[in-house]
């Protein structure tokens, strides 16, 4: 993932792998999740469209590094103190076009898209498919 730098993604400084845990640097985004900004529900609607660009900018870009993020949702999109959106949380992140998972994962249901509750594949679909769920 080092190899993914790009304005709407949280960079990743470094990673320490001397110890169990493995550490990982990454941008520091102020501002936290989107989360808790749509529930407070007082971001103006020119705003949430900002947010929506940023998080479909950031996508494509992963995307068209061949990376199926396989969480895309409000607590992995996380803001700086300027308020730019940027996805975050690459721990599910893979490469390739389509990903079968090994086990299922509990994920919130609202993320969940359709093909992975029928044969637990991921594909860049299921990532617009969450992303879609995001700009609701």
């Amino acid at each position: 993932m080092r190899c993914i730098i790009h304005p709407y993604i949280v960079a990743m400084h470094g990673v320490a792998v001397d110890k169990e845990p493995v550490l990982i640097v990454m941008e520091l985004m102020a501002k936290g999740e989107l989360r808790k900004f749509l529930q407070k529900k007082t971001s103006t609607p020119k705003q949430k469209l900002n947010w929506v660009a940023e998080a479909a900018y950031g996508l494509a870009y992963l995307h068209s590094r061949n990376f199926i993020h396989r969480d895309i949702a409000a607590r992995n999109c996380l803001l700086a103190s300027n308020n730019v959106l940027k996805i975050g949380d690459f721990g599910l992140t893979r490469e390739g076009e389509i990903y079968q998972m090994a086990t299922t994962r509990k994920l919130p249901i609202k993320w969940i898209p359709p093909e992975i509750i029928v044969n637990n594949t991921f594909s860049f679909k299921s990532d617009v498919w969450s992303f879609g769920i995001l700009g609701k």
